[in-house]
């Protein structure tokens, strides 16, 4: 296994990645698409850039952390660094890229990387996840990257690769998961639609709130769309601790509570559960800061066909459980249309 390791450049080693950048080979990947980048080759996926661009684009890229990283990667017997790597914030979730140049692909380098990579991100730079979106027909990248941890998310993307269609998913590792993997543990998400046995630990009570016009009620929070709930209390059923947090963080009345499911968490050989209840709005007061922590959140109407998108769960127990709850929703509540309008309120 190489010995990897990850160095930021200087100004004067930008001329291995300018080098790289017009390799025919190692450049393949990113040929046939619609790009409207100065110095793309289409028909080749190279990119060519004069000496005086390397350094504007050093300037903006390179020593911005934490929201910014790149470095190049490094095999500890190889004098020149044989690729690199990087994540940037991109509409709230830190997206990343790795190139290996041709000539050391296939010798384990892209795995090792993007587990110095996770280190960087995780444990130096706090962030909360990273993320990149490759082809479906990249089977080789797909195993590398779940190999180093991420998962497929249920977001997707259509793109146009020499004018035919192709589709891209998502690739996920939250910080969570990174710290999980890293002390050897291993947390199991099911959903279940039963009746909560009387056995399980309730840790949260969480809800998916409906507007009268079939529109699901989301906290933005540091630029990330969430549900709302918390922690019961002693002696509150579950219903009142959803009113309650909906109240506190949002400042918005519900009404019409009905109880959907339970997540069951497996960790280290215990399980507890997290209840998930529907609900509708009642009354939208002024927006207030949460009594409870002093933070103003930002509330948002997503229209149930993108609530999954703004979600973003990387677990397919997540998804399964809005699912459900929209097919219940419209089962059970009178809504008066369909609104497809997205909105902050």
């Amino acid at each position: 296994m190489p010995n990897t390791y990850l160095k930021v450049p200087s100004i004067d080693e930008l001329h291995y990645r300018q080098e790289w950048m017009k390799d025919l080979k190692t450049m393949s990947y990113n040929a046939g698409y619609d790009m409207d980048l100065k110095g793309y080759d289409k028909e080749t996926g190279t990119i060519t850039k004069t000496d005086e661009e390397m350094i504007t684009w050093y300037n903006n890229w390179v020593n911005k952390e934490p929201d910014k990283y790149f470095a190049y990667i490094y095999d500890s017997k190889i004098a020149e660094p044989i690729g690199e790597v990087y994540y940037y914030l991109d509409n709230g979730i830190h997206s990343i890229g790795i190139v290996i140049q041709d000539k050391y692909r296939g010798k384990g380098y892209s795995y090792n990387a993007l587990l110095e990579l996770e280190k960087v991100a995780f444990e130096k730079n706090n962030i909360s996840e990273l993320s990149d979106i490759i082809p479906l027909d990249r089977i080789g990248a797909i195993k590398t990257f779940k190999k180093a941890g991420f998962v497929h998310t249920d977001l997707e993307k259509k793109e146009l690769v020499f004018g035919k269609e192709n589709i891209a998913k998502q690739l996920l590792i939250t910080k969570e998961n990174y710290l999980y993997k890293l002390n050897n543990k291993s947390v199991k998400y099911s959903w279940v639609r039963n009746e909560l046995p009387h056995n399980y630990e309730v840790k949260q009570v969480y809800g998916i709130v409906f507007s009268d016009d079939c529109r699901i009620l989301l906290r933005i929070d540091n630029n990330k769309y969430k549900l709302s709930g918390g922690k019961p209390e002693i002696n509150e059923s579950f219903e009142e601790t959803l009113k309650r947090e909906y109240l506190e963080e949002l400042n918005i009345e519900i009404k019409d509570v009905s109880y959907l499911g339970y997540l069951l968490i497996e960790e280290n050989n215990k399980k507890y559960a997290q209840v998930r209840m529907i609900a509708k709005i009642n009354q939208i007061n002024k927006n207030r800061p949460d009594i409870d922590n002093g933070k103003l959140y930002g509330r948002f109407l997503s229209n149930v066909d993108n609530v999954k998108k703004y979600l973003n769960y990387s677990d397919l127990a997540g998804n399964m459980m809005i699912d459900e709850a929209i097919k219940k929703a419209k089962n059970i509540y009178d809504f008066n249309s369909q609104n497809m309008k997205e909105e902050k309120i």
